[in-house]
Parts: structure tokens; sequence; C-alpha cells
């Protein structure tokens, strides 16, 4: 197994990927997006079963870093960060492979919108999942744009706007989770769901992922403006706020 904020394995064919800050939550700084989408290209190219997603530790991912965002001053720096977590969620959706996610603790912001792109999400009892983008002057564009075709657009519009957390019953109830087990038969979980899917020809799953994801190509857009609402005041005034509220 490598090192560093992403990292992957390969056991019984299947392309591990893991997020791997668990001091931080698994916080998705630039790093963590750019070894997001080398490692799903070397899974999606590969002969492997099936690419799965998790997290190490407490949380599967607490979404975008929001000391790194806090940190953007330039509209380059701020293009170069959103262009990178583009650049993997692009590698995921076009992905030959089936799409599995073992969500092994909370799964925060774009760690929760991750899910939508994926075939099959597994979760552990006791997680939970918000979209608290608004309360820091951000948007969800996952959530706003293929999330809208799966829960809805107006519980889609509450979720974005109250940040409000679902337990992973409520989650799967909206059809954001497909299947939710106790902690320590995750792994279980996630074989059984690689062989039923692995199954299928590669063509076929990302056809139907393709095919299902409606809204993406509005996701483009959104992230484009997202990339512009973190550099407004308001959004660093929210994003101090916060920073300094978890330190305190």
């Amino acid at each position: 197994m490598d090192r560093g904020p992403v990292i992957s394995y390969v056991h019984d064919n299947i392309y591990f990927i893991v997020f791997n800050r668990p001091e931080k939550l698994n916080a998705l700084n630039l790093d963590s997006w750019r070894l997001l989408r080398e490692h799903a290209s070397k899974a999606c190219s590969g002969g492997y079963k099936a690419l799965v997603l998790t997290g190490r530790g407490r949380a599967f991912s607490a979404g975008d870093d929001i000391l790194e965002m806090h940190a953007l001053s330039t509209p380059e720096e701020s293009t170069r960060f959103f262009n990178s977590l583009r650049s993997a969620l692009l590698e995921l959706v076009n992905c030959g492979k089936p799409l599995i996610a073992g969500v092994n603790g909370i799964a925060v912001g774009g760690g929760a919108e991750i899910l939508f792109l994926m075939d099959y999400v597994i979760a552990v009892k006791g997680a939970w999942i918000s979209y608290p983008e608004a309360g820091i002057g951000l948007l969800p564009p996952i959530l706003l744009s293929v999330g809208v075709n799966v829960v809805g657009g107006r519980v889609a519009r509450r979720l974005a706007l109250t940040g409000d957390r679902l337990s992973v019953e409520d989650a799967q109830r909206l059809g954001i989770i497909d299947e939710v087990v106790e902690a320590d038969m995750l792994d279980k979980a996630i074989y059984n769901a690689v062989e039923r899917l692995s199954t299928i020809p590669g063509e076929l799953v990302k056809l139907f992922r393709i095919e299902t994801l409606g809204g993406i190509e509005r996701a483009h857009s959104l992230i484009d403006r997202l990339s512009l609402l973190v550099l407004t005041g308001y959004a660093k005034k929210r994003m101090e706020d916060f920073i300094k509220k978890r330190k305190g």
C-alpha cells in the first residue's frame, strides 16, 4: 500500500481507493483530488473487477478541505483546485468498471456528493451524510445537478439550504445509499456487490451510469460558479468563522 492523502491497493483483483487523511476526517485537498484521478485512471484502465472507494478511520470524507479553500486567493489558484476536482469526478463518471462506495463513516459536502456518481453505495449503521456548503457561502454542485435526479429538486434544495444531517437509513430511503450494514459486515457487503456487478460488461456499466447521470453537464457550470464563490468576501468570512469555531 502506498502513502499519501489518497492511497490504493489491489485485493482479489479489486482496485481499492482509500481516502487517507484520518486526522482530517479525510478532507479533500488539491493533492487528494489529483491522486483520486490518478488512482481512478489506473483502476479504470486495468483488468480489475471493480473500483471500490472508501475511507480510513471514522470518516468516509468530510469533503473539500476548508483550510485549503480559505487560502485560495486568486482566480488561477481557485481554477486549479476546482479543475482538479472536476477531473477526478469525470474520471469516475467515464470509468468502464463498477463503482462501489464503502461508506465507513460520515460523508459530508464533496465527500457525500461523490456518492451520486457511484453505481452502488453501502454504508455502515451510525454514519450520516450532509451537504453543508451553504453555511460557508458555497454551493454543492453535484447535489444541485446529478443529485436532483436522485432525490428530486425540492429535496435537493432543502438539503442544500439547511445542511441537515441525514442518517444512512434516511439517505437510503431517498435513494442516495443502496444498502446499510453493520460495521463489521461492510467488507463482506462490498465483496458481494463486486461479485454481482462485475459480471456485467464494462461498456454497459459505463453506458448505464452515463445515461442515468442526468445533470452532469450542468455540474460543470456549477463547479465554475463555485470556483468564483470561494473567492468572495462573504465566503471567506464564513469559512474563517468556521475555522475559528473548530479551533476554539
